[in-house]
C-alpha cells in the first residue's frame, strides 16, 4: 500500500513537473574583445531567470544589462554602451530553445543553435555547452561562442581618432548555474524511495 501510495504521489509530481518551472537560473559572461593594439576583457552577470522543462527539453530566455558590462576602462565601456544604442535597447537577450537535458546529463560537450537578441533583432548563432557539473541542488555548465559583431548588426568601435580599431571577432564564455527547485528535488528523493 505504501509503495502504491508513493507511485501515485511520483506519478502527480511528474505530471506538474512536466509544466513547472523546475530551475531558477542565473549566469556570468565573459567576453574577449580584440583590436590592433591589445586586447581586451569583459564581464557582466544575467538578470535571475526561470527555466522551463517540457518533454525533457529545456527552454531558457536570459538577459545582460549591457550598462553594467564592464571592461575595466570607463571610455571603452561608453564606446561599448554606444555601438549597442544601450538607452533604446538596455539589454543583450540569448534564447536557448528544445535543449536536451539528457545530453546535457550525459554528454560531456555538444554544440547547440540558439537566438540572440540585440538591438531588438534577432540573429542565429551556434555555441558549444562544457565542463558540466550536476549536483544534488543545482546543475552548472559552460557555454562558449565566437561572435561576429557585423553580422549580429553592430559596428566595432574605434578610439583616437580611428587609430586603435576594435576587431570584428568577440569570443564569450558564460558560466550557468541552474538551482533546482523544490519540486524537482522532491521527485528525485520520491523516486529514490520507490526504488528501495
Amino acid at each position: 500500500m505504501k509503495i502504491l501510495s508513493l507511485f501515485i504521489l511520483f506519478t502527480l509530481f511528474n505530471y506538474s513537473i512536466n509544466a513547472t518551472k523546475l530551475y531558477r537560473g542565473k549566469a556570468s559572461n565573459t567576453f574577449f574583445g580584440y583590436s590592433n593594439v591589445h586586447n581586451f576583457t569583459g564581464k557582466v552577470n544575467s538578470t535571475p531567470f526561470k527555466v522551463n522543462l517540457e518533454g525533457g527539453l529545456l527552454d531558457f530566455s536570459v538577459s545582460f544589462p549591457i550598462i553594467e558590462m564592464d571592461t575595466d576602462n570607463s571610455k571603452r565601456n561608453r564606446q561599448m554602451q554606444g555601438m549597442f544604442a544601450q538607452k533604446k535597447f538596455p539589454k543583450v537577450i540569448t534564447k536557448f530553445t528544445k535543449v536536451s537535458l539528457k545530453k546535457l546529463l550525459s554528454t560531456k560537450e555538444f554544440t547547440q543553435n540558439f537566438i540572440i537578441n540585440i538591438r531588438a533583432k534577432d540573429f542565429p548563432a551556434t555555441a558549444t555547452f562544457k565542463n558540466i557539473i550536476e549536483s544534488k541542488k543545482k546543475l552548472e555548465f559552460d557555454v562558449e561562442c565566437t561572435l561576429l559583431l557585423r553580422k549580429i548588426g553592430l559596428r566595432p568601435p574605434s578610439m583616437m581618432f580611428g587609430m586603435v580599431k576594435v576587431k570584428n571577432r568577440v569570443d564569450t564564455k558564460t558560466h550557468f548555474e541552474f538551482k533546482k527547485s523544490a519540486l524537482a528535488i522532491i521527485k528525485e528523493k520520491l523516486k529514490k524511495t520507490i526504488k528501495k
